[in-house]
């Protein structure tokens, strides 16, 4: 049975106040604005995913990997800062691992009188081609998403530099252009039960 994330203060994913309360099977109508708080129920019948926020909230390395094998090229939306670095250094630690796996195979090749230096040379092309491929190719898609979760555009990955700066930038804890936020903003204080001087 899908586990539902406990009741309390979130940001509101329909964008009409800061804060709606979510009472750990739905979202109700109780919401606040700068510690103001009223009523605005949500429509019958609608549903509103929680699974972003409640995947932001619990990232770990393991979640990490099976969320990055199964929205390997997947740009829409958005991925957290802890997600992507996670994801990041598993695909780098693939690479160091294939990259011995290719010497080795070389170095058995070299040492095989069958094997000619055409073919060595031709193994050598191929096995760096798709070591670099795979280098490359997997992270896109999860740091598209992470700037997504920041508030920038996906083109901001093709800018060095910029791009190395806006991947360690906080996640935007509003409704963005591009999705409800993963996580949820650290309250400083509360008023009456109210979240107030939220940051993110």
């Amino acid at each position: 049975m899908k586990t539902q994330p406990p009741a309390g203060w979130r940001p509101d994913p329909l964008r009409r106040y800061e804060h709606r309360y979510w009472e750990g099977t739905e979202w109700s109508g109780h919401v606040s604005t700068s510690g103001v708080t009223a009523w605005d129920p949500v429509a019958p019948g609608s549903r509103i995913s929680f699974d972003q926020l409640t995947h932001g909230q619990n990232m770990n390395p393991l979640l990490a990997i099976k969320f990055g094998f199964k929205q390997c090229f997947k740009i829409r939306g958005r991925t957290t800062r802890a997600h992507y670095w996670y994801w990041y250094f598993f695909v780098q630690m693939m690479t160091c691992f294939l990259l011995i796996a290719m010497i080795n195979v070389l170095v058995a090749m070299a040492g095989d009188p069958y094997w000619s230096l055409e073919a060595e040379d031709r193994a050598f092309g191929l096995m760096s081609t798709a070591i670099l491929c795979f280098n490359l190719a997997t992270p896109f898609g999860a740091g598209v998403r992470r700037l997504h979760d920041s508030g920038h555009s996906g083109w901001w990955l093709g800018v060095p530099i910029a791009n190395v700066a806006l991947l360690f930038m906080r996640s935007d804890p509003t409704f963005n252009f591009y999705g409800e936020p993963l996580v949820q903003p650290k309250v400083k204080g509360f008023s009456d039960g109210i979240p107030i001087n939220v940051e993110s």
